[in-house]
């Protein structure tokens, strides 16, 4: 993972999540970064962004399994194949992380 974030990187890679959600009728989106997420600062500041560009496109979002210890939606490879989704609720969660930092 990068020590510095690339903006350019950041922007194509929202601008592809927001096109691909925008043909959806209702778009899902999966929460699944792990703790992973507090090892860089502008991983953070990405999701806010990310959060910011689909809110117009209202989508649901959603995670797998329980959050990890530090309140983190798991990622895929450390969740069991039982586990089913369930709405995760992304403004309460940046609200505590943006709180954190």
């Amino acid at each position: 993972m990068p020590k510095k974030a690339d903006p350019n990187l950041i922007r194509q890679n929202t601008d592809h999540i927001l096109n691909l959600a925008q043909k959806i009728k209702k778009p899902e989106i999966w929460a699944a970064w792990g703790d992973p997420i507090d090892k860089r600062s502008y991983l953070a500041e990405s999701l806010n962004h990310l959060h910011t560009a689909l809110a117009r496109l209202a989508p649901r979002w959603i995670q797998s399994g329980p959050t990890t210890v530090k309140g983190h939606p798991r990622h895929p490879s450390r969740l069991a194949y039982k586990n089913r989704f369930s709405a995760f609720d992304i403004s309460a969660y940046l609200a505590g992380l943006n709180h954190r930092s």
